[in-house]
C-alpha cells in the first residue's frame, strides 16, 4: 500500500477493452510504479434489452501524481481522484 504524504488514490475506468488489453493495462501501471489496490474486469454482456460493454475498473495508488499517461493510450478512460480515507 502506498503510505506517503504525497500519495493519492485514483478510480480509473477504461471501457472497451478485451481481457488481454485489460491485463496489459494492469501490467503497464504496475511497471510504471503505481500500486493496484483493486482491479475488476467486467466482461461484455448482452442480456435482455441492455448491452453492457466490457471495461476495466481499477483503484490505483500513486506517489507520482495524476496518472495522465493512461489517457495518452486510452483516451476513453475516466480518471477520478479519491479522497484519502483514514482508519481510526
Amino acid at each position: 500500500m502506498v503510505d506517503d504524504n504525497n500519495s493519492a488514490f485514483f478510480q480509473v475506468s477504461v471501457p472497451g477493452l478485451d481481457s488481454g488489453q485489460a491485463y496489459q493495462v494492469m501490467i503497464a501501471l504496475k511497471e510504471a510504479g503505481y500500486t493496484l489496490v483493486t482491479a475488476f474486469y467486467v466482461h461484455r454482456s448482452e442480456v435482455g434489452d441492455t448491452a453492457t460493454p466490457s471495461k476495466l475498473e481499477l483503484v490505483i495508488g500513486a506517489t507520482k501524481g495524476f496518472p495522465s499517461q493512461i489517457r495518452e493510450v486510452y483516451p476513453q478512460a475516466s480518471i477520478n481522484p479519491i479522497e484519502k480515507m483514514y482508519m481510526r
